[in-house]
């Protein structure tokens, strides 16, 4: 009986333990403005020992904010923590707390933004988000707020105004270092999305396609980063990000015309009084809600042209679809999609020298394109060891149909999987033997690897006599690492 009895008490005072609920929860919001940050990192560690004046932490548990900013760590014991909040923009966020046992304890973490001049984010040059200061490459970053000022009716004019970039015949050239390639593939890389965006049959930019309404920022890599993104980024990147949906919807509406001026010699003004003009119309909208993201949006363009009988339009609809599972923090999935299509005419030849405005027999050619992709992706991150994995992939549909021509088509399956590690307060295992000794702090490091399939179907009887496959597969591995000298106090 006295060992049933102890039986029992230690059955009790285990049963007591176990259902101990020690938590924190939270909400982290900007400082100023007081908005929910959604996705920032959360990071509960101990101080573990002190080794030449340098503390160390153990990471202990881990969360992210969800779209409203709360967050939850549960299943803690009591003791002395330090918790760190992290977003990328933001600094970090440090508090020393002590749980009691059974305590639910909540924190309201007020994170400051930090003040610099160069606080864009930046995926291109590494194919991981960092601060563009941070950057080893020559790099511009263009914001929305210069397209919408400025009103290009396609990418391809808004790119002949970035600094160094020349777009002739549709060919990109970056500081003109590797000039131009007409017709059979591209030397400056253009993504959107980090997925390349270059059309299967010729490897050309479809700057028509590209959806001007929904774009976050554009990143131009000016030198060669065929290391990580293949022979096509010879010359360059350029990388078009589209909208992610925030917390408060958003919808815009622009209405646009355009006219054309009058030429100096007068014998090419063919349209007399009446000037040609040009007109369009677009709109996007973005939302979230119970975990649900969604951003879409469109574009009708007509341009009646200034050359006789050349006219121009085109139709393009646009989406992205994001959804964030809540059983699984970190999954995320969705989809995005993007059709166009356009009635296009082209004066291959003219009248005259006098007349260099009006077609040859007043007949131009003409095609109509139809383009489509739609991109699937899913996403995890792991804030219990820092890893990624992402798994992106796109099918690019290209259909050409010239007047009295035979039509062509091209095929393009695109997948990428890429993984990350990502290193704070470095104590990795391989460099825990000599950390000490080291003169330098290796305080932040990244890990990127990944394998990307391509695979194109072509037919075009003009450029390959009939049908054209091609795939290929390619390897990719980067380290990025932060480190400062050690002071010796």
């Amino acid at each position: 009986m006295k060992i049933n009895f102890y039986h029992l008490l230690f059955l009790f005072f285990s049963s007591f333990t176990f259902s101990q609920n020690t938590s924190i929860k939270g909400i982290v919001i900007d400082q100023n403005t007081k908005e929910t940050i959604p996705m920032a990192n959360i990071a509960l560690k101990k101080q573990s020992k002190i080794i030449s004046g340098i503390s160390e932490k153990t990471f202990v548990q881990g969360s992210v904010s969800d779209i409203d900013g709360n967050f939850l760590i549960d299943n803690l014991e009591s003791g002395k923590y330090i918790l760190e909040c992290s977003f990328i923009g933001y600094k970090t966020y440090s508090e020393t707390i002590n749980l009691k046992a059974n305590e639910e304890k909540y924190l309201t973490l007020e994170i400051v933004e930090e003040t610099n001049m160069l606080g864009d984010v930046v995926i291109s040059a590494g194919k991981f988000e960092q601060k563009i200061e941070e950057v080893t490459v020559s790099m511009d970053v263009i914001k929305p707020k210069l397209i919408k000022s400025k009103n290009p009716v396609n990418m391809e004019v808004m790119m002949n105004q970035a600094p160094g970039v020349s777009i002739v015949d549709g060919q990109a050239n970056i500081r003109g270092g590797s000039g131009w390639s007409y017709n059979t593939g591209s030397r400056v890389l253009v993504m959107i999305d980090d997925m390349p965006f270059l059309s299967g049959d010729r490897g050309t930019v479809e700057w028509d396609m590209i959806p001007m309404e929904n774009i976050s920022q554009i990143e131009v890599i000016k030198g060669a980063s065929s290391a990580l993104f293949g022979s096509s980024a010879l010359n360059g990147v350029i990388n078009i990000r589209t909208e992610y949906p925030k917390n408060k919807p958003k919808t815009e509406v622009s209405i646009f015309q355009g006219f054309y001026d009058k030429a100096k010699r007068e014998s090419l003004n063919w349209w007399g009084d009446s000037p040609q003009y040009f007109s369009g119309v677009s709109f996007s909208h973005a939302e979230y809600k119970n975990n649900t993201g969604i951003v879409f949006g469109g574009n009708i363009f007509n341009d009646f042209g200034y050359q006789k009988g050349v006219e121009n339009r085109r139709g393009r609809f646009n989406f992205s679809t994001i959804k964030d599972w809540e059983k699984v923090k970190g999954l995320s999935h969705g989809i995005s999609g993007n059709f166009m299509y356009s009635h296009n005419d082209d004066a291959i030849m003219y009248t005259s020298d006098s007349l260099g405005y009006i077609p040859l027999d007043e007949d131009p050619a003409n095609y109509t394109q139809m383009m489509m992709n739609i991109d699937p992706f899913v996403t995890f991150v792991n804030p219990l060891n820092n890893t990624k994995h992402n798994l992106k992939t796109r099918i690019f549909r290209d259909d050409y149909n010239p007047n009295g021509g035979d039509a062509a088509y091209s095929n393009i399956f695109y997948t990428d999987y890429q993984f990350q590690k990502t290193w704070e307060d470095i104590n990795a295992p391989f460099l825990k033997f000599s950390y000490s000794q080291l003169p330098i702090n290796l305080n932040h490091l990244v890990l990127t690897s990944g394998i990307t399939r391509n695979k194109i179907f072509a037919h075009d009887d003009d450029v390959y006599g009939g049908k054209h496959n091609v795939s290929n597969y390619s390897f990719y591995s980067q380290a990025d690492a932060k480190i400062n000298e050690k002071l010796n106090l």
